[in-house]
């Protein structure tokens, strides 16, 4: 198979395959109920680009923060993304919780407190 005929074929792929994936969520809208299957794969999703960033961002952030802070040996820019991640979540799991779970009534109150505390 020559060069030309390789490059064709892998276009035609990458095309089809963006079609397909482009066409699921437009398939899916008529399909009731299967809700968990649509958000498991927004979340997965998700999850790939987040990865793909830190894998190729967290690197360049840690050689950053290791010129700015010459004096301290310890990897500076994976311990403020986890703490950022760390926060998030559990600001997503207090403020966004069911209100119709009746174990959730308490962290209700914890929400004015946590604002506070952040601002």
């Amino acid at each position: 198979m020559d060069y030309l005929t390789l490059k064709i074929l892998s276009i035609l792929v990458i095309f089809a395959v963006g079609v397909f994936g482009g066409m699921i969520p437009v398939g899916r809208g008529s399909i009731e109920g299967k809700q968990r299957l649509f958000s498991l794969g927004s979340a997965f999703s998700g999850g790939i680009f987040i990865g793909a960033g830190l894998i190729h961002m967290l690197p360049d952030a840690n050689e950053g923060f290791s010129d700015a802070f010459s004096g301290l040996d310890y990897p500076l820019a994976f311990f403020v993304c986890g703490l950022g991640f760390l926060l998030i979540l559990f600001l997503d799991k207090i403020i966004f919780e069911d209100p119709d779970d009746s174990t959730t009534q308490k962290a209700k109150t914890g929400t004015p407190y946590i604002l506070a505390f952040i601002l």
